[in-house]
């Protein structure tokens, strides 16, 4: 297997002796040498800093808002009531929170987005609709290239679901990382 190198020379290297060789390079050199495609797939296997665990939401009825975020697909992995639970989102690490608090955020100043990614927003929007789940917005295009649908939560937090293929990483105005 081949891959691009350096574009700007039109070399091609073999992927394996690559691998191995980078290992070697200093962050600086790679920076040098490498075209940005190549140092973010680098930075991307080698060098999170971070990783997203959960996010907490804060909300004004436990159940009400577990169910909701149930009927989404989320499923239930802590439970404590009356003020506290936790879901794993499917088909990722992620977890999502809610808690009771004494005086909860305001969503619609607080302006809390949820986006949850799915293959077939279409479907997905279908089979929400059929439970009971209202929409803001049915499925569209948008111009930032993702197809997207919108509702409220119990408590008003926005929550979206998208679909957005290879543009969820690589948009065409994306930012290429130049060190």
């Amino acid at each position: 297997m081949t891959l691009k190198f350096c574009a700007h020379r039109r070399q091609e290297l073999d992927v394996d002796k690559w691998t191995k060789s980078i290992r070697q390079w200093s962050r600086q050199s790679l920076a040098v040498t490498c075209s940005r495609s190549a140092r973010y797939r680098h930075w991307l296997q080698n060098d999170r800093r971070v990783k997203l665990n959960h996010i907490t939401l804060a909300v004004s009825n436990l159940a009400r808002s577990r169910d909701f975020y149930t009927r989404l697909g989320l499923r239930l992995i802590v439970l404590e009531e009356p003020r506290y639970a936790r879901f794993h989102v499917p088909a990722s690490d992620s977890t999502l929170s809610i808690e009771v608090m004494s005086s909860p955020a305001s969503p619609a100043v607080d302006g809390c987005h949820l986006y949850f990614e799915c293959d077939d927003v279409d479907q997905m929007h279908s089979n929400l609709s059929a439970a009971g789940v209202d929409f803001i917005q049915a499925p569209t295009d948008m111009d930032y290239l993702w197809r997207e649908a919108r509702m409220r939560d119990p408590d008003g937090h926005d929550v979206r679901l998208y679909s957005a293929g290879r543009n969820r990483l690589y948009p065409p105005w994306r930012i290429w990382w130049t060190s």
